[in-house]
């Protein structure tokens, strides 16, 4: 079978869409995934403060935190779904990770992390980051305005 010009570039075409059709939909999974695992590290840091530091023993005990974040910020998100996207650690030691978090500038645990296995998350929102920050008393740099619509941090 020949194939003429025209069905070259028709089947070129359809590859093309094809194509496009994937890469956005990694897209938008790469940009909800890293506001999922942010929104889950804020729900677990929210439980930390309002149970004196005491781990959630499932997620049933983020439901309430969930509601903070969403009066703060919205409703973005099911909790179904940012259940279905992240994985906690519901055994970890908050007592084990405080000592891992002193004198230390990355975490050496991880506790909170996607359920895809990707290690997407926004700059300075990597959930076991912030946890060490929570834990530490310390915050992310602020960032920089560019004057471009972007940011940086220095």
């Amino acid at each position: 079978m020949k194939l003429s010009p025209s069905r070259i570039v028709g089947l070129f075409f359809v590859i093309a869409i094809i194509t496009g059709l994937i890469i956005a939909y990694q897209a938008n999974q790469t940009i909800r995934n890293a506001y999922a695992v942010w929104w889950v590290a804020d729900m677990v840091i929210e439980h930390l403060k309002a149970n004196e530091d005491r781990w959630p023993a499932d997620w049933d005990d983020l439901r309430d935190d969930y509601e903070t974040c969403i009066r703060r910020s919205g409703k973005p998100w099911t909790f179904e779904e940012l259940r279905s996207r992240v994985v906690i650690d519901f055994e970890a030691d908050v007592s084990e990770l405080k000592e891992k978090s002193k004198n230390s500038e990355q975490p050496e645990f991880r506790v909170i992390w996607l359920s895809d296995g990707s290690a997407t998350h926004w700059s300075h929102q990597e959930p076991n980051t912030k946890l060490l920050q929570y834990f530490n008393n310390t915050t992310p740099p602020a960032p920089i305005r560019t004057g471009f619509g972007g940011s940086h941090t220095e």
